[in-house]
């Protein structure tokens, strides 16, 4: 039992700890807080596989996080349990 709890902390630990953000949100640096989205400016908070909030190019399986407020790549879900998105980089 305690293999298993500590195979499980392990797997916790590292999905908690790997940012999920798309590469561009990771190399930005952010000075202030990210803007709020303007749906009379823009329909879509991607359009032309740029983020309007986040202000980067993205890859074409992103989408961002209204819980985050960041892209994620191959984004899946916002994980309560976790407080952080699973996507590509944190699947497993």
């Amino acid at each position: 039992m305690g293999a298993i709890f500590a195979g499980h902390l392990v797997v916790h630990l590292t999905a908690v700890s790997i940012d999920p953000a798309d590469a561009n949100v990771r190399d930005k640096s952010y000075a202030g807080p990210l803007p709020i989205f303007n749906r009379n400016q823009h329909a879509h908070v991607i359009e032309d596989l740029h983020c309007n909030l986040c202000d980067v190019d993205v890859s074409a399986r992103s989408k961002h996080c209204s819980a985050c407020n960041k892209c994620v790549c191959g984004f899946d879900h916002h994980c309560k349990w976790l407080n952080n998105c699973v996507g590509e980089r944190n699947y497993r």
